[in-house]
């Protein structure tokens, strides 16, 4: 996807940009403006520009790709626990974790059913975690990944396929950041919204460091330094643009009393 993406040059729509704010992301968030050209080219239409975070793929997947795999899941899981209560109470198992193997092997003779049961109370494990967001544990991912690896399958093509409502996937972008390029797979949130002072806009192709300018501190992440990393091209950040405002026409009667927070953004 290199052809996509072309040095940044200058600071114009679809400029991809380091130490970016996220509602649920606090490392590695990139942003993108998304404002129109003419706009970012003359300033002189709106005092606040808006952009939308950036991931890497691999973040994407631990946080945002297995809750979409508990909530597609969860219903089949109920129904298969379902199916053995005539054997054994699943919601009792869940208050008697030390026991559970003990009590599959007593009622559950083949292992292929064994290992069906097992799974299913992981997944309501993780699910009960979801449901209080609590964080996951790294083996807990790992094994929930290797557990239910087709559903991820699923949920990754849908992804690539620009199926998923909330999420554009970019592929192979080229990063240039602190005289370092890295190339990566990234995730564009569409469905969060965050704006940018004009200020900030101007000074961004030079680089702004905040030591120097605290009062923008409250529009960026936590480190000290932004600077254009990228560009995405025409007609690609059209697309983006064009899937982001089919989003926001969806149930608002009024463009003008649907407010972006300034400092920390706004989700659908």
């Amino acid at each position: 996807m290199r052809e996509i993406l072309e040095d940044c040059k200058k600071v114009t729509q679809g400029t991809i940009f380091s130490n970016a704010r996220s509602n649920d992301f606090y490392d590695e968030v990139y942003g993108i403006l998304v404002n129109g050209r003419c706009d970012l080219e003359h300033l002189n239409h709106y005092d606040n520009y808006l952009y939308l975070p950036i991931i890497p793929y691999k973040l994407w997947e631990s946080k945002i790709a297995i809750k979409k795999v508990l909530e597609r899941k969860h219903k089949d899981i109920i129904n298969i626990l379902i199916s053995y209560e005539n054997t054994f109470s699943y919601r009792a198992l869940l208050y008697m974790p030390e026991h559970i193997d003990e009590i599959i092997e007593q009622y559950i003779k083949k292992p292929k059913d064994q290992e069906k049961i097992r799974c299913a109370l992981f997944f309501l494990k993780i699910y009960e975690k979801y449901e209080k967001n609590i964080d996951f544990l790294e083996k807990e991912i790992n094994d929930f990944k290797t557990f239910f690896s087709s559903d991820f399958d699923a949920i990754r093509k849908d992804l690539i396929d620009n199926k998923l409502p909330d999420s554009v996937y970019l592929e192979n972008v080229d990063i240039q950041e602190q005289n370092k390029q890295k190339t990566d797979h990234y995730v564009v949130l569409i469905t969060e919204i965050h704006s940018i002072p004009k200020k900030a806009i101007i000074m961004l192709e030079n680089g702004i460091d905040l030591e120097s300018h605290e009062e923008l501190k409250q529009f960026f992440g936590d480190d000290q330094i932004i600077i254009p990393c990228s560009t995405l091209t025409s007609p690609y950040i059209e697309h983006l643009i064009q899937k982001m405002w089919e989003l926001f026409r969806v149930g608002i009667d009024r463009a003008d009393n649907f407010e972006i927070q300034q400092n920390g953004g706004t989700s659908i």
